[in-house]
This record gives structure tokens, C-alpha cells and sequence, in this order.
């Protein structure tokens, strides 16, 4: 929006778009700080079959800033990187509308937070003490949309599960849950054997930013791949298809 780091600075990610009571969501970000994940946190919304190449059909709810001094102290967060950034709008089981968002939290990894969204789009609302949950794969963008047969919630993450590597993307799995607070992860997808030069070989692979789609009985993805090659984890150099088959086998 802004020219250089001047705000705005609007921030976003191939993130779901959700129709909900005659609204549709999305979730956004804006860089206000001009420093990387340190962003504010706002969903847009706009009425379902409104000319959505019309600003005026949009509404923006406020935003909130993520703020350093209420991030719960066991994170022990680098404050150089620590934000939030790439929310999931999804709806949970109460019908209310929620902001999932990616949590930088190095450290530590695998932490997720949630934030309110009102369902006339004008308000977000974070809560410190009840928004950070536990969740595979927190510190990498990951994509939750609700099965429609089992009514479970699934995503499809970056688990980290090297401590000493927070941004571990090596490792994709499939995780679940039944109310978007408690996930379980329910299967490996991807991953690379670990040796004994573990971190070296993980910061060159990276399964990662998955979006994916349900496809009658499976589940169909494409991964940003670093491998064989990549620069490092972060720059792929494949975009990779998979198909899983008879994904509801996986999560019951």
C-alpha cells in the first residue's frame, strides 16, 4: 500500500476464503512494524455476490498489532522475529468465525493463535490468555479447511520435531482435531531420514506453504519443495503433486 516500509503494507498468503452467512472471509495481515512477521493481524469480508472488483463492497475489521508484552512467557521469544502472520478463517463447531494464525516463536515452534472475528466482519478480537494453542506445525504457513464427511478439521503442516531446529519444514504431516483447540497429529505424509549431520541436511529440504483440496475420498496437494538441490529450504526449486488416497481413513 505504502511506498517502501511506510504503512500500509498489506501481507497475505494463498489462505482460505470462507462463505459464511451470506459474508465471504479472508484473512490479512499488514507489516506496520516495516520488520518481517512483526504485523498486524485483520480479516476482510464482503457480501457473497457482491462485485468483488469494487472496494466498496469490502469491509475491514480493525487490526491488532501483535504485542510482545502478552505473549505467554514460556515462549521466551527472539523479540527480533517473534509475530504473527498468514490466519486461516475457518468456522468452528459454535458457527463463530476464527483467525487462525501462523505464530513465529522461535525458540520454541509448533504454536498457533486464534482470534475472533465478528460475524458482520467490522471487529477481530485476540484474548493472550486463552489464544495460543499448541499446534503442529505453528512456525510454517498451513492451510485448515473442515472435512465434510467427518466434521473434523484438518491441516496439513510442518511439524517441528527437532527442538534445535524451530524452523524445521523437512517433515509434512496430517494433523486434526475436533475443535480447532486440541490437534493431534494423525500421519507422516513426508519427511527425510535424519542422520547424524541432522540440521545441515534440514535447512536444504523443505515440504511446505501445501495448499491443498478434497477430492471425493482423497485428499489432493501440491507442496513447495526444496530438494535435491534447493538453495536452502526456503527457496524451492519443485513445486511437487501428491494424492492422498482414503484420507478419512487416517483421521477417525
Amino acid at each position: 500500500g505504502g511506498p517502501a516500509t511506510q504503512t500500509p503494507n498489506y501481507h497475505c498468503a494463498p489462505v482460505p476464503v470462507v462463505e459464511h452467512e451470506g459474508r465471504i472471509f479472508r484473512a490479512f495481515e499488514d507489516n506496520f512494524s516495516g520488520r518481517w512477521a512483526y504485523f498486524s493481524s485483520f480479516v476482510i469480508s464482503a457480501p457473497s455476490g457482491s462485485d468483488l472488483l469494487r472496494a466498496s463492497s469490502w469491509r475491514m475489521t480493525n487490526q491488532i498489532p501483535y504485542d510482545l508484552k502478552s505473549d505467554p512467557p514460556e515462549f521466551f521469544l527472539d523479540v527480533e522475529s517473534a509475530g504473527w502472520l498468514e490466519g486461516n478463517v475457518v468456522v468452528n463447531p459454535a458457527g463463530n468465525i476464527w483467525n487462525i494464525l501462523r505464530v513465529n516463536s522461535v525458540p520454541l515452534a509448533n504454536k498457533a493463535a486464534i482470534a475472533s472475528v465478528s460475524e458482520d466482519g467490522r471487529r477481530t478480537d485476540f484474548d493472550p490468555a486463552t489464544g495460543f494453542i499448541d499446534f503442529p506445525g505453528g512456525m510454517s504457513k498451513f492451510t485448515i479447511r473442515r472435512d465434510p464427511g467427518t466434521g473434523r478439521y484438518l491441516t496439513l503442516s510442518n511439524e517441528v520435531f527437532n527442538p534445535k531446529n524451530p524452523w524445521q519444514r523437512n517433515v509434512l504431516v496430517l494433523a486434526s482435531s475436533d475443535d480447532l483447540i486440541h490437534w493431534r497429529r494423525d500421519r507422516v505424509l513426508l519427511y527425510v531420514h535424519q542422520d547424524d549431520d541432522l540440521i545441515k541436511r534440514q535447512c536444504k529440504i523443505g515440504f511446505q506453504y501445501v495448499d491443498w483440496i478434497f477430492d471425493g475420498n482423497d485428499i489432493l496437494l501440491l507442496v513447495r519443495t526444496a530438494y535435491m538441490g534447493a538453495h536452502n529450504f526456503h527457496d524451492a526449486n519443485h513445486i511437487t503433486y501428491h494424492r492422498l488416497r482414503r484420507y478419512a481413513d487416517e483421521v477417525r
